[in-house]
C-alpha cells in the first residue's frame, strides 16, 4: 500500500522542530484484504477476508500495526504473510491486535529476520505462527486454540515471552540453533514443546504446565527420536503434564548428547534427565 506523506515543520523558540505529518491517499488510509504493505501502516478497522494471504507485509520497508483490530479469515488458508526481509508486525500499544480463524495465522517466510510482537493468534487449523525462515523474533504474543501453536521450520529463531495455550501442541521445533525462553506453554492438549530435527537449540526458563492427552508419549517437553545433539533444556518449570514432564525417546538420552539441567519436574523418562 502506497500512501503519500506531507511533512510540515516549524522552528520554535527552543530551536526544536515541530513536525506535523499529514497522510493522504485516495483510499482514505484504508487497508483492504489482499493488500501488499510496503510502507509503515496502521490498521483502522477489523477485516474479514476471503483471499489468501489476507495481508502481506513486505520488508524491509513494510510494517503493520494492527492497533487492536483483528484480521479474520473467511475460508482462507493464510492470514498475514511476512515477506522480503525484516518485515515488522505488531498488535499495537495494548498488544491486542488479533489474527483469527485461519488455516495458518502468520507466516514468516522468504528472507527472514522478521519481527512479530504483541499479536493474539487463535483458531488456526494448522499452525498459529510458522517461522519458515531464519533470524525471526516472536515476542510478547499469544497463540491459542490452534493445532500447532508455533511451528519452527528454519534455524536461528528466537521465541521469547509468549503465551502458547490450549493448542494441540504449544511449540514444535523442527530446526536448530534457536532460542525458546521465558514462555508460558500451558494447557495444550497433546504436548507442550516437541523437539524434532533440532541441534544446538536452547529451551530455557519456560513454564510448561498441564499439557498432555491420550498419546502414550504425551509430555511437557518431548525430545523426539531424531538423534539430536547439542540442545540445552535448562531451568524450565515442567509440572502437571500427562504421562511425563520430560521425555527423551533417543536410545542415547543419557550420554550427554543433549543437556537437561536445572528443570523443575516430577516425572522424567529416562530418569537421568534433570
Amino acid at each position: 500500500m502506497s500512501i503519500r506523506r506531507f511533512i510540515f515543520c516549524k522552528i520554535v523558540l527552543t530551536n526544536m522542530f515541530v513536525c506535523v505529518t499529514l497522510a493522504a491517499s485516495l483510499s482514505a488510509f484504508a487497508i483492504d484484504c489482499g493488500d501488499v504493505i510496503t510502507t509503515s501502516e496502521v490498521l483502522d478497522r477489523n477485516l474479514v477476508c476471503n483471499v489468501s494471504p489476507a495481508l502481506s507485509v513486505e520488508g524491509p520497508s513494510g510494517s503493520l500495526n494492527l492497533d487492536g483490530f483483528s484480521v479474520v479469515c473467511d475460508g482462507t488458508s493464510r492470514g498475514i504473510s511476512l515477506d522480503g526481509v525484516a518485515a515488522f508486525l505488531t498488535g499495537g500499544d495494548l498488544m491486542n491486535g488479533a489474527v483469527r480463524d485461519c488455516g495458518l495465522g502468520i507466516n514468516a517466510g522468504e528472507n527472514g529476520f522478521h519481527t512479530i510482537q504483541g499479536v493474539i493468534v487463535s483458531g488456526s487449523s494448522s499452525a498459529g505462527i510458522a517461522l519458515r525462515s531464519e533470524g525471526n523474533t516472536l515476542a510478547l504474543s499469544t497463540v491459542q486454540t490452534s493445532d500447532i501453536g508455533v511451528y519452527v521450520f528454519d534455524p536461528n529463531n528466537t521465541i521469547i515471552l509468549n503465551e502458547m495455550e490450549s493448542n494441540s501442541v504449544g511449540v514444535l521445533l523442527d530446526a536448530g540453533d534457536s532460542l525458546i525462553s521465558q514462555n508460558n506453554v500451558n494447557n495444550n492438549t497433546g504436548w507442550g514443546v516437541i523437539i524434532q530435527r533440532s541441534d544446538g537449540s536452547t529451551i530455557s526458563q519456560n513454564s510448561v504446565i498441564n499439557n498432555g492427552g491420550t498419546d502414550s508419549a504425551s509430555a511437557g517437553i518431548l525430545m523426539d527420536l531424531f538423534g539430536q545433539q547439542g540442545n540445552f533444556i535448562l531451568g524450565n518449570t515442567v509440572t502437571g503434564n500427562q504421562n511425563f514432564d520430560l521425555l527423551d525417546l533417543n536410545i542415547n538420552a543419557c550420554d550427554g548428547s543433549n543437556v537437561w539441567v536445572g528443570n523443575v519436574f516430577s516425572i522424567s523418562e529416562p530418569s537421568c534427565l534433570d
